[in-house]
């Protein structure tokens, strides 16, 4: 086997071991929970808004604030996003 070849075969074996390490889907798997985005809604039943800030002034009266996911906030809670600190979208 020619050197260039034997480069070429210990750098595909390098680059499958390095792709095929669980330790490294690991990582991958962690890094799309983390993209999740979380969101803020007054646990009240009057209230059909999210806030992506804990702070925003529409929620001054809320007495109990829950932190969810987006789609959870959308989908499970049918809230829509608070003009104020989402934007208006």
């Amino acid at each position: 086997m020619s050197p260039y070849m034997k480069r070429a075969y210990i750098l595909f074996i390098a680059v499958s071991i390095i792709l095929i390490d669980p330790s490294n889907l690991t990582v991958l798997a962690k890094a799309s929970v983390q993209r999740e985005q979380f969101v803020y809604i007054c646990y009240s039943a009057s209230v059909d808004l999210y806030h992506k800030d804990s702070i925003c002034k529409d929620l001054f009266h809320c007495k109990q604030l829950i932190k969810v996911s987006l789609s959870d906030a959308s989908k499970k809670y049918h809230r829509k996003p608070c003009k104020l600190c989402s934007g208006g979208k």
